[in-house]
């Protein structure tokens, strides 16, 4: 049993600071229910949401379980960056992969069109980061988290997934 490797964001909002973290891939593997091919960290990787609101609770396309997590552009800008440089070493780390993963040698500009980027601008207002919810005990909890102040949401990055011509990082609800 490894312990939880958990990081604070706002001391990773220098590129280089992220890729000190090592981020090494086991072979990409099929899920059999969805398609979705995942390469998975050897040790995930594990961050604090800071303090802000789920607006909902959804499922997508491939009935996954997500929570949508409104970013607090007032008090959390910094989260953007830490964001914004997570999508870069996806793409970084899907060029240096490219064989092993897609067959063939791609480059950033061509991933790049190809990323689904960890946070999305939604309605032109809230910026917000859809998590997805693989453990169901988690959803009581969630509906009580925008009541208390004292509960945080643990985020670990486990796996790079690829989907129809996307890839992401896959963002996925720890703890409350």
């Amino acid at each position: 049993f490894m312990s939880k490797k958990i990081i604070h964001f706002y001391e990773y909002l220098d590129y280089e600071d992220l890729l000190e973290l090592g981020f090494e891939f086991k072979k990409p593997i099929k899920n059999a229910n969805t398609g979705i091919y995942s390469a998975y960290l050897k040790q995930p990787i594990y961050f604090y949401l800071p303090k802000s609101e789920i607006l909902e609770v959804y499922q997508d396309n491939f009935s996954t379980n997500k929570a949508r997590y409104n970013i607090n552009l007032d008090e959390h800008n910094e989260l953007l960056e830490f964001c914004d440089n997570l999508d870069t070493l996806c793409i970084n780390l899907a060029v240096d992969y490219s064989e092993q993963w897609f067959g063939k040698k791609l480059t950033s500009d061509t991933l790049i069109k190809y990323i689904q980027a960890i946070y999305d601008n939604f309605d032109n207002e809230e910026i917000i980061i859809d998590i997805d919810i693989d453990n169901l005990d988690h959803l009581d909890k969630l509906s009580d988290y925008n009541n208390n102040d004292n509960t945080n949401i643990l985020i670990e990055i486990s796996s790079i997934e690829f989907f129809k011509h996307t890839f992401r990082l896959k963002l996925t609800l720890d703890n409350i």
